[in-house]
């Protein structure tokens, strides 16, 4: 025993004030300080035992004892008066250990006695270590002063001072499904006063844990009196209350009427799947004619935008939900949907890139746990490339006539020629003239690819990486340059001049060799005198 002196007992008041501080703070969540089944701090590894069990009695000397794997020389402990419910506990006693007796290297018996005649409560005996603002160590309820049995509450004001305390749950959340629920009310009676006892309930509306309207009584369970406590039970077609989430103030009665403070827990009542549903949209100009696809469900164009958008009825106020989006592409694969594809929790936006059925699939795990899966189909269809035709600069029109002259330089090119985003890199270009394939694969023509003037029917095939083709066809109509034909006529006129010149000469020459042919053919004559005779001739 102790040997109590001024110096002392001027310490221990001092200590006695901190600890009555402390438990200003600590004794409002009585619940924090034992655990139902094994009379120890709520921690599992607790190093401090006790051998008593919680709810003994003591009627004029307490004596407690137990074990401890770590050294006892720094604790006290704290005898709390807990007979009145509406106020805080309030400190009786405090004191170290009576008996600290090493029995190993790491272990130490440790005892307690304390004279107890004079005080009639509901009592917590707690071991603390000193100036710590931890749990403690180990604690345990005790009934202190004669417990008597009577069928009613007699003169004696002792049995106010025994009333059963509310122990820890082991859960502060009731959920109510579509099968029974259970619940074990831990509680601690007074010797023999435990007949008879009954579980009392209070409920009100707290879809954010707090109460809408007062608590009102409660009888929608049923109850089983059990070892160190009740087996409750809540059938959900017994339950009148519509699904949601409400408080339950839960205390227990004994014998004689005294009762126990209460504690709250949440209250979840939810028997039913909540209504989802998964809204369609696209851009305008995306969507597809149905009837053209002959589709029953919502058809668009390939690199659309389109968004996807949930809504998720729980039919009651303060659920929370998880959703997940997958993303189906028509070849089986399956992804998550991307940070940039997800606008909100509720709403995601895709582009999809290939054709197919594809699927979004929502996964939603409501407040009560259930997993609950749905999904929407949705047709994506390859858009046909558009066809271009520049030549130097001038867009040909589908069906126009295009005329040139030979011996010009220009170039024809598709390179205009225009598809959805993810097949634009694909566009292959097939070139016709005159109905024959010329070339595949060549994104220009030029004046070389065509020999001669004339008219040609030209047609430009394009097609992407799902065979989708379009086409456009012109003439081109290539005339002789004007220049040409004037020196061709030039050299004509030159070549008749020189011809006519030749033939001029020709025909002179010829007359002129004729005409000397003809002069040496007649005999030249030689120039005589007449005589007189011939004079007489000549003259006739």
């Amino acid at each position: 025993m102790f040997e109590w002196n001024a110096h002392s007992v001027m310490g221990m008041t001092n200590k006695f004030c901190v600890i009555l501080m402390l438990a200003c703070f600590l004794m409002p969540t009585l619940s924090g300080l034992v655990d139902a089944k094994h009379h120890k701090p709520i921690s599992e590894e607790s190093l401090v035992t006790v051998h008593q069990t919680t709810g003994s009695s003591f009627s004029s000397e307490m004596f407690l004892n137990g074990s401890s794997e770590i050294p006892l020389s720094n604790t006290m402990w704290t005898l709390y008066n807990l007979s009145t419910i509406d106020e805080q506990p309030v400190a009786l006693e405090t004191g170290y250990l009576t008996n600290v007796e090493a029995t190993s290297e790491d272990s130490w018996h440790w005892d307690v006695e304390l004279n107890v005649t004079a005080i009639k409560c509901t009592c917590l005996f707690a071991l603390d270590a000193v100036n710590s603002t931890d749990l403690p160590l180990f604690s345990l309820i005790v009934y202190l002063g004669e417990i008597q049995v009577h069928d009613s509450i007699d003169s004696d004001d002792s049995f106010n001072h025994h009333r059963p305390v509310l122990l820890p749950f082991k859960n502060n959340r009731i959920v109510v499904m579509n099968d029974v629920s259970q619940v074990f009310v831990p509680v601690v009676f007074a010797p023999h006063t435990d007949i008879e006892s009954q579980v009392r309930m209070e409920i009100c509306p707290a879809p954010f844990g707090i109460c809408r309207e007062a608590f009102s009584q409660f009888t929608d369970f049923s109850q089983t009196p059990s070892e160190q406590g009740w087996d409750v039970e809540f059938t959900p077609e017994s339950i009148s209350l519509p699904d949601g989430f409400w408080l339950l103030k839960i205390y227990v009665l004994d014998s004689l009427l005294r009762t126990s403070e209460s504690q709250t827990l949440t209250f979840h009542i939810d028997r039913s799947l909540p209504d989802v549903e998964i809204v369609f949209q696209s851009e305008t100009n995306g969507v597809v004619d149905l009837e053209s696809q002959n589709s029953t469900i919502e058809s668009v164009f390939e690199s659309t935008n389109v968004s996807f958008s949930s809504t998720v009825i729980e039919g009651y106020d303060g659920g929370s939900m998880e959703l997940t989006w997958t993303v189906v592409q028509p070849d089986g694969s399956r992804h998550s949907v991307l940070e940039s594809q997800q606008l909100s929790d509720s709403e995601i936006m895709l582009q999809p890139s290939l054709s197919g059925t594809w699927s979004v699939e929502l996964l939603i795990r409501d407040s009560v746990g259930r997993l609950i899966r749905t999904s929407y189909e949705f047709l994506v269809v390859n858009q046909a490339p558009s066809p271009a035709i520049q030549l130097d600069g001038l867009t040909v029109s589908d069906g126009t006539l295009i005329s040139t002259v030979s011996g010009s330089e220009w170039d024809l090119n598709c390179d205009g020629s225009t598809d959805t985003q993810n097949d634009a890199s694909d566009i292959m270009c097939s070139w016709y003239i005159n109905d024959q394939i010329y070339v595949t694969g060549k994104s220009s023509l030029n004046h070389s690819d065509f020999s001669s003037p004339g008219a040609y029917d030209v047609r430009l095939v394009v097609s992407d990486d799902d065979d989708e083709t379009s086409s456009l066809a012109f003439t081109l109509r290539i005339e002789e340059a004007a220049g040409a034909s004037s020196r061709i006529t030039t050299s004509n006129m030159v070549f008749s001049l020189v011809a006519l010149g030749a033939l001029v000469g020709l025909i002179f020459f010829v007359r002129r060799t004729m005409s000397q042919s003809a002069a040496n053919s007649i005999p030249k004559w030689n120039r005589i005198e007449p005589s007189k005779d011939d004079s007489h001739d000549a003259k006739l």
